[in-house]
């Protein structure tokens, strides 16, 4: 085709790497495989982020889509793998899904936190507040959304800052791929599956009034 290699050496390169990424056994192999391809066009001055790294290579299949990003993965900002959905296989450009905040409470369900939440060597918890900090990357996951709506969709206390200093955390755990994995997994059922709850709703009739019920009324309800 027209944007076929000039010369013997270029092909043979391009055919060497194109069998290495082909015989891997799956898109994290393949993309280790591709990861010094695309760090040399990233190192010529090219800007490569995972939105734009597919582009150079013009209609590729879906598998090799996915590759080119997840190649980039340990250049990413936290929030990028997270958009990117590079933790999985099915790592595509991110959309839409503020839908989802419907489907989250405002801190993530205990047995959810309990296994997440990435932890010191002594045991604590590497930040506070982490089940809402959770949900809210649970709502980051392949979502375009900005991280200070995410926040404010699901009615957490939490700041922009407080999340991306969580994410950046993650991203020097030793825990924090599977983490990031598990997150992106899980806003995956909740998209497929939804949840028995109205989430958005509750909030909505419970946080904005300044009292919902009385002490007395409490009382006589006991």
């Amino acid at each position: 085709s027209h944007v076929a290699p000039g010369d013997a050496a270029a092909t043979a390169v391009a055919v060497s790497a194109a069998f290495r990424i082909l015989r891997a056994e799956n898109i994290r192999s393949a993309a280790r495989a591709a990861e010094w391809l695309t760090g040399r066009m990233r190192s010529s001055g090219r800007p490569l982020y995972p939105g734009n790294v597919v582009a150079l290579g013009g209609a590729i299949s879906p598998a090799l889509e996915a590759t080119l990003r997840c190649s980039r993965e340990s250049k990413l900002m936290p929030v990028a793998r997270l958009r990117h959905r590079t933790g999985v296989d099915s790592t595509r450009p991110p959309t839409d899904h503020n839908a989802r905040a419907r489907l989250l409470p405002a801190g993530l369900w205990p047995e959810w936190t309990l296994r997440l939440t990435p932890r010191h060597a002594s045991g604590r918890p590497v930040a506070q507040r982490a089940e809402e900090l959770l949900a809210v990357a649970c709502l980051l996951a392949g979502n375009t959304t900005p991280i200070r709506y995410a926040v404010r969709l699901t009615g957490t206390t939490v700041s922009s800052h407080n999340v991306s200093t969580f994410l950046a955390t993650l991203t020097r755990h030793p825990d924090g791929a599977d983490i990031l994995r598990a997150v992106i997994l899980l806003a995956d059922h909740l998209d497929t599956n939804s949840a028995p709850i109205d989430y958005a709703r509750r909030r909505a009739l419970f946080t904005t009034r300044p009292q919902f019920i009385d002490a007395r009324a409490w009382l006589e309800l006991q």
